[in-house]
C-alpha cells in the first residue's frame, strides 16, 4: 500500500482501525518504519469524528441514510472480520461473557456436533516448510489454505474457538474464531518438526516462535529483532520436508502417518523395545553414573528433604 501511495505522490495514510485494538498499532508502526515522512490519519482517534460517530450504531445509521452497502446491521448482534487464514466474530452480544461461543453461526464450516459421522484423511507434503501437496495433488500456498479451510470446516476443525485476547493497548477483548486451515496445517507442521528437531533445537525454536509471534502481533515485523529471529529460524525451515497424514473427525485432529521426511531423527529400530538396532542398553550405565555425581552431591548438601 505504501509503495502504491509513493508512486502516486500521496503522503497521508488513513485507516479505519478502532482506537481500542491492535490493528492501529500495526498500521502506525509499519508506516513509520517504511515511510517516516508519511502522516497517519485515524478517524477513530479524531475528536470531531468521534463526536459525530461515537460508536457502531451511529455508523450503521449513517450508512443506511446514505445508501452505502455494508453488511453490518443493528439487528445482527455481532460483527465479523474475515481473511484467507480465518475470521473472528466480535462485538455486540459477544462482548458479554455470558454469551456462549455457539451463539455464532459458523461461516467457514460447522460445529463439531454437526460434522459428518465418518472421519476423513488429510495428507499434506511440505517442502522446506511450505505445503506443496494436499492429498497427493500439487497446490500453491493459497490453494493449500483454501483446501485445508474447506476440508477442516466440513469436519468442525478450528470452528467456534472462544478467546479472550490481551490486546497490546492493555484492553482485554473477547472473540469467537474460525481458522480450520491454520489449525490443520499448523498441526501437521508441528508433527513434522517433532521428527526433525532435537531437544536443544526444539527449545530454541519454541523461544524464537514466541518472539516472532509477539513481534508481529505488536507491529514490529520490520524491525531488527524480527529479522534476526527469522534468519535464526531459517535452518529449521530448510529441514522441514516430509509428508504428514492426519484424521479429521468432529473437530479433532489425530495423527495417522508420517513419511518421506529425509531429515527425520526418528529411528524405529533405536526406539524399539525389542532386541534390534544398534543401541546398547548397557551404555546407559556410564551415563547414569556421571549424572549420579551431582545427584548425590545435592543429597549430601541437605538441599533435598529426605523422606
Amino acid at each position: 500500500m505504501i509503495q502504491a501511495m509513493q508512486k502516486r505522490g500521496l503522503t497521508i495514510f488513513s485507516h479505519g482501525a478502532t482506537g481500542r485494538g491492535n490493528d492501529q498499532v500495526r498500521f502506525q508502526l509499519i508506516t513509520n518504519m517504511l515511510a517516516p515522512d508519511f502522516e497517519v490519519y485515524a478517524p477513530w482517534r479524531d475528536d470531531d469524528f468521534l463526536a459525530r460517530f461515537p460508536g457502531r450504531s451511529e455508523m450503521i445509521d449513517f450508512c443506511q441514510e446514505k445508501g452505502l452497502s455494508v453488511t453490518a446491521t443493528k439487528e445482527k448482534s455481532y460483527s465479523t472480520d474475515a481473511n484467507l487464514l480465518g475470521l473472528t466474530h466480535e462485538s455486540g452480544m459477544l462482548e458479554a461473557l455470558t454469551t456462549p461461543a455457539h451463539f455464532v453461526k459458523p461461516v467457514m464450516g460447522c460445529y463439531a456436533v454437526d460434522a459428518p459421522d465418518a472421519a476423513e484423511e488429510f495428507t499434506v507434503h511440505f517442502e522446506q516448510g511450505r505445503p506443496v501437496k494436499v492429498n497427493s495433488q500439487e497446490v500453491s500456498l493459497v490453494e493449500a489454505f483454501k483446501q485445508a479451510n474447506a476440508i477442516g470446516g466440513k469436519h468442525g476443525v478450528g470452528i467456534g474457538t472462544h478467546l479472550v485476547e490481551n490486546r497490546f493497548v492493555g484492553i482485554k477483548s473477547r472473540g469467537v474464531y474460525e481458522s480450520p486451515g491454520v489449525e490443520i496445517l499448523g498441526t501437521c507442521y508441528g508433527l513434522l518438526l517433532q521428527l526433525v528437531l532435537d531437544r536443544r533445537a526444539r527449545e530454541f525454536y519454541d523461544q524464537l516462535s514466541l518472539l516472532i509471534a509477539k513481534q508481529i502481533y505488536q507491529g514490529y515485523w520490520y524491525d531488527l529483532a524480527t529479522q534476526m529471529a527469522l534468519q535464526a529460524i531459517q535452518p529449521t525451515v530448510e529441514l522441514a520436508t516430509g509428508t504428514i497424514s492426519v484424521s479429521l473427525y468432529k473437530g479433532s485432529i489425530s495423527f495417522s502417518a508420517a513419511n518421506h521426511a529425509p531429515h527425520s531423527l526418528y529411528s524405529e529400530e533405536d526406539a524399539s523395545m525389542e532386541g534390534i538396532g544398534s543401541y546398547n542398553h548397557a551404555d546407559s550405565e556410564g551415563l547414569l553414573r556421571v549424572f549420579g555425581v551431582s545427584a548425590r552431591a545435592i543429597a549430601k548438601s541437605g538441599q533435598v528433604k529426605k523422606l
